[in-house]
């Protein structure tokens, strides 16, 4: 299990995302096109969990308006890996 991402790496991230931006639009296209294998159905499947129990524990709030300090507590809290 991974710990949870300081406010620097979060920015690093931020910014190394925005530069493949458009590589990863272009892979998600040709991926939507193709039938998923069962490794991509079953991440789906954690990702879709994990907003489900994410919404339960926000009770009602969104995401994009916590502080940074109250989302990085939330994946602590939901065990990102």
């Amino acid at each position: 299990m991974e710990e949870a991402l300081t406010i620097q790496q979060r920015m690093k991230r931020s910014r190394v995302m925005k530069a493949k931006s458009g590589i990863i639009a272009r892979k998600r296209e040709r991926a939507l096109n193709r039938k998923a294998d069962s490794k991509t159905i079953q991440k789906r499947a954690q990702k879709t969990a994990r907003n489900i129990v994410a919404k339960k524990m926000l009770q009602g709030r969104d995401k994009s308006e916590l502080s940074l300090s109250s989302r990085e507590n939330l994946e602590k809290k939901l065990g990102k890996s």
